[in-house]
């Protein structure tokens, strides 16, 4: 018999505290607490071990922020794939691409960068761009108190993100990888090891005493998968979009989104477990692992959030905006809710959990000073 865990937003507003709690950190969406309640479901049954499929999507271009990437270049591996042969094509359905990358960020409530300009890098522009993907989630600065904004006026998390990188590294994204690879590398040196596997995965998971293990992420697997070319991975289908419907896609994807649409994702993987899977499986696109983000006025959320952002927990942080927390919270519930002031709450929310229950300081410019001048 199946056994099924029902999230609802009572099970999201009373576990909201005690994830935060076991993750350590803010996150940018209510998936790591349905990731939490889920978990109780093999410890309630007396399973200690689950096998979870982190790594697929890593290994085998499952995201949507790959397709660009992947359309940036030909695939100089296989010269006698369509894309390769045609560059009109490609080109076309890079620019379509991208387009609607930003259309489904700007929809999801991510953080834009599109005012600032790029800047020279030696791992090229592609490796710029895709740091752009890496930050969507981040936080903006209009969240910070002033006093932080303008420390940080000058930054560029971009660079701070390609910086990350070895210099020899830095090098190979720009004349040896293809820009796919380059963009695979950054985002499993990142979200992979940072959100997907920690509070998505193991601390989520442990909170609970199960352990997950991840078969994909098998050293053996890495390896042969690292020498695939990109179009075994990413595959060009005109039939695609045509083919698809697009109201079952899934919360991410638009009718707009042919481009896209036209590119099956993990399809050497598909191949492999085709005798073993059925047709929606291997036919469905990539249902990413999200919650909603809007919820009703006055519901068990918005109780949990005005319960835990008053201003007195928010200026006790030190290093938060509490006229935007304010303004967020006015704007962020009911049918014309918008996400990214949701997101803003999630944001804060943690942090006032974590510093509460882990006793943290206020934070003060004189203490950020100091430390800079330490370091």
């Amino acid at each position: 018999m199946m056994n099924l865990k029902t999230i609802t937003e009572d099970t999201l507003a009373e576990d909201f505290e005690d994830a935060v709690f076991h993750c350590e950190h803010h996150h940018f969406d209510l998936n790591f607490v349905a990731k939490f309640a889920l978990s109780t479901l093999p410890h309630e049954h007396g399973v200690k071990v689950v096998l979870t499929g982190e790594g697929a999507d890593e290994h085998f271009a499952g995201y949507p922020y790959f397709p660009g990437e992947f359309l940036r270049e030909a695939d100089e591996a296989m010269p006698k794939s369509q894309l390769s042969q045609n560059s009109d094509l490609r080109n076309d359905m890079f620019i379509s691409v991208q387009r609607e990358m930003k259309g489904i960020w700007q929809k999801s409530g991510a953080t834009a960068y599109k005012d600032r300009p790029a800047f020279a890098s030696i791992a090229g522009v592609g490796a710029t761009d895709m740091s752009d993907n890496l930050l969507a989630w981040h936080p903006t600065a209009l969240i910070f108190a002033s006093w932080l904004q303008n420390l940080q006026i000058n930054q560029d998390c971009r660079k701070t993100v390609l910086d990350s990188h070895p210099s020899d590294v830095q090098a190979k994204m720009r004349s040896r990888w293809h820009p796919l690879h380059t963009a695979m590398y950054m985002w499993n040196k990142s979200s992979l090891a940072n959100v997907l596997l920690s509070c998505l995965g193991d601390r989520t998971e442990m909170a609970h005493s199960v352990e997950a293990r991840t078969p994909f992420l098998d050293h053996h697997v890495t390896e042969y998968v690292n020498r695939l070319p990109p179009s075994v991975k990413l595959r060009y289908s005109a039939d695609a979009a045509t083919d698809t419907d697009t109201e079952e896609l899934g919360p991410i994807w638009t009718k707009s989104t042919v481009a896209l649409q036209s590119l099956d994702e993990k399809w050497i993987l598909r191949q492999a477990v085709r005798p073993y899977i059925t047709d929606e499986l291997y036919n469905r696109k990539k249902h990413p692992f999200l919650a909603p983000t809007r919820w009703a006025v006055d519901g068990p959320l918005h109780g949990k959030f005005k319960t835990l952002l008053t201003q007195e927990a928010v200026e006790d942080l030190g290093f938060v905006n509490w006229t935007t927390i304010q303004k967020a919270m006015e704007n962020a519930w009911g049918e014309t809710a918008d996400p990214k002031a949701f997101r803003r709450l999630v944001y804060c929310a943690a942090w006032v959990t974590l510093s509460r229950r882990l006793g943290i300081a206020k934070a003060v410019e004189s203490d950020w000073e100091a430390s800079d001048t330490i370091a």
